[in-house]
């Protein structure tokens, strides 16, 4: 059980792809995908509830903007190029 609910959709489970979710719920996923948390993104959509897809999307987002967001649950002195 989480900290954090997914919005509830009004139209059923297939619309969550289009469900927008808050800033502050953004902002709390991306403080448990980065350390000291580094939990994996499976992880963390299975205690919310939101998509896998949409996680990937935002971590995409993030970095582009260029911000640090690993892509493993490792110490970051075992970090590949791709979770930099």
């Amino acid at each position: 059980m989480g900290i954090f609910t997914a919005p509830q959709p009004t139209l059923g489970l297939a619309d969550m792809t289009n469900a927008s979710f808050s800033e502050a719920v953004k902002v709390d996923v991306r403080m448990l995908m980065s350390p000291p948390q580094r939990q994996s993104i499976a992880q963390i959509s299975g205690e919310l509830g939101i998509r896998l897809v949409t996680f990937y999307n935002w971590r995409k987002v993030w970095r582009m903007q260029g911000e640090v967001v690993p892509a493993s649950q490792k110490e970051p002195e075992g970090w590949t190029a791709t979770d930099k």
